[in-house]
C-alpha cells in the first residue's frame, strides 16, 4: 500500500511542478522524485524554487519565493503538513531534514515604526539556513536571520532567531503560573 501512495504522491507532485515549470521556465527547479501532498500551494511570484530528490510536501503546505529570492530544499527533506515557508531572500534547508506540521519559515519582516506603523510590502530581509539531518519540531517558527548548523534537533514550539551551533539541542521552556482570584 506504501508504495501506491508514494506513486500517487510522485505523480501528483510532477505533474503540479511540469504545470509551474511551463509557466516559470527558469525559476522552478525539481527533481522526479518528488511527493507532493494535495492542497500544496507553491508561488513563485519573481523568486527561484530547487527541490532537491526525494522532497515530501504534505497537504496544505505554502511554499513561497517572491521578489527575487532563491528557496532551495535539499535531498530527502520533509516538510509536514501546514508548514509555511516564505522566502524573499534566501532559505536554505539542508539534505535530510524532516519538520513537524506548522513550521513556519519566514526570511523577512515588514518594515515597521512607531511613526508610521507597518509597511506594507515593505520588508527587512536575511538569509535563513539550515543544515543536514536536522529535525524541526511541530509549530517552531523560524525568523529572517537564523542559520541552523547540521545534525540539531529545535524542539516543538520554539521560535529561533541567531546562530545554532550544530550538534545543539534547542528546547524553549515556558512556565505557566496559574493565579486564583
Amino acid at each position: 500500500m506504501k508504495i501506491v501512495t508514494d506513486i500517487l504522491l510522485a505523480f501528483r507532485a510532477n505533474v503540479k511542478c511540469f504545470s509551474l515549470k511551463l509557466m516559470h521556465m527558469k525559476t522552478l527547479y525539481y527533481h522526479p522524485y518528488i511527493r507532493m501532498d494535495r492542497n500544496v500551494n507553491i508561488r513563485l511570484r519573481g523568486g527561484v524554487i530547487t527541490f532537491g530528490k526525494g522532497v515530501l510536501v504534505s497537504a496544505r503546505s505554502v511554499i513561497s519565493a517572491s521578489d527575487g529570492g532563491r528557496l532551495t530544499v535539499g535531498k530527502m527533506v520533509g516538510i509536514n503538513s501546514n508548514s509555511m515557508l516564505m522566502c524573499h531572500n534566501s532559505i536554505s534547508i539542508g539534505s535530510n531534514t524532516i519538520m513537524g506540521p506548522g513550521v513556519y519559515i519566514y526570511d523577512h519582516d515588514h518594515v515597521f515604526d512607531s511613526e508610521h506603523g507597518v509597511r506594507r510590502n515593505e520588508y527587512i530581509t536575511a538569509p535563513v539556513v539550515i543544515g543536514k539531518n536536522c529535525w524541526i519540531g511541530a509549530n517552531t517558527v523560524i525568523l529572517r536571520g537564523t542559520t541552523i548548523g547540521d545534525n540539531c534537533l529545535i524542539a516543538a514550539g520554539s521560535v529561533i532567531k541567531g546562530n545554532i551551533e550544530s550538534g545543539s539541542i534547542v528546547v524553549q521552556k515556558r512556565e505557566t503560573i496559574t493565579k486564583m482570584y
